[in-house]
């Protein structure tokens, strides 16, 4: 597998989540900018009410910095749960199934072996 280091953040309900509105447009327009820059390569909000980020940097304490700095994280809409690294892993050829394959069949054929299918 090819797999290259990333930063995850995970943001949780803050104190003063009820103000979220309030703070809405001023989040998004650094959401934006950071993106357009590179920074973050992905985010967005999860089922759970909490929020997920992908940062290209590896150093988590840069990355804390940056997340201090957003607008629901400096205001308590949000609080930081999580910073740490992790690893963008992106399947090697040979264990990509060809359009017509089906799934369960490479299941089938042991990758992952701790997938109860068979």
């Amino acid at each position: 597998m090819d797999c290259t280091k990333k930063t995850l953040v995970v943001l949780k309900p803050g104190p003063n989540l009820e103000k979220r509105a309030a703070h809405m447009e001023a989040h998004f327009k650094h959401e934006a900018e950071l993106m357009k820059s590179g920074v973050v390569l992905a985010a967005g909000p999860a089922d759970d009410g909490r929020g997920i980020g992908i940062y290209s940097s590896t150093d988590t304490a840069q990355v804390e910095d940056i997340m201090k700095k957003d607008p629901f994280v400096s205001s308590g809409v949000l609080t930081i749960e999580l910073v740490t690294g992790w690893q963008h892993c992106k399947a090697a050829r040979e264990l990509a199934a060809p359009p017509h394959q089906p799934i369960r069949d490479i299941l089938r054929r042991g990758y992952p072996p701790d997938l109860p299918f068979g």
